[in-house]
């Protein structure tokens, strides 16, 4: 998926389907369950609102560290930046007392906005990691 397609999602029950198969590695399907009687023809998932709740984002960001991906998020008077931090290497040895940040990720506005940049900056990372393979 693109930027350009990225930036299209909106806040919901879709980013967050991408986010759990994509970031988490759990399958939306799984998750959700069919009603069928004579008044209901219905979906109904139970994920985990991502892109809409910061407790839930946040998880995301953990899950980040995990897979070896981190991420620093700088604020000032434009919004909250989020930024891929790449860690300085001498003689081939990570050190992670100096890093730098090599890429903008995504920019949240406002702090209402966070969580879904944060889904976005972490389809980014996992959909360019997938890319390096």
């Amino acid at each position: 998926m693109t930027k350009v397609e990225l930036d299209k999602l909106r806040a919901g029950s879709k980013l967050d389907g991408l986010v759990s198969q994509d970031v988490m590695g759990v399958d939306p399907i799984k998750v959700c369950e069919y009603f069928n009687d004579s008044d209901h023809d219905e979906l109904h998932c139970s994920l985990p609102g991502y892109s809409t709740d910061m407790t839930s984002a946040m998880t995301l960001l953990d899950e980040l560290r995990k897979k070896g991906h981190r991420v620093l998020i700088n604020i000032d008077d434009a919004g909250f930046h989020l930024r891929r931090v790449a860690f300085v290497h001498h003689d081939g040895i990570k050190d992670e007392k100096n890093y730098t940040c090599d890429m903008p990720l995504w920019t949240a506005k406002k702090l209402s906005e966070l969580p879904k940049a944060i889904c976005l900056a972490a389809l980014k990372l996992v959909y360019e990691a997938e890319q390096d393979k």
